[in-house]
């Protein structure tokens, strides 16, 4: 099993989603649903996923203000 942190613009940037087990896009957002089923949606892009090391970037757009996870 991959699991995943969720991170804005780089590994420096905001945690977005932590413990991430699956990720989707859709309608101009990334959703992203931890182990425990719970789902966060950013919206923006799917910029980059490395499963081995388990992080994934996500682009936000440009009109969104970041929650902390």
């Amino acid at each position: 099993m991959c699991i995943s942190t969720a991170y804005a613009h780089s590994e420096k940037g905001a945690v977005l989603a932590q413990m991430v087990a699956s990720v989707a896009q859709k309608d101009g957002s990334v959703i992203m649903t931890d182990i425990l089923g719970k789902a966060t949606v950013v919206p923006g892009s799917l910029r980059s996923a490395d499963l081995t090391r388990g992080v994934l970037l996500i682009e936000p757009a440009a009109e969104t203000a970041l929650q902390p996870a």
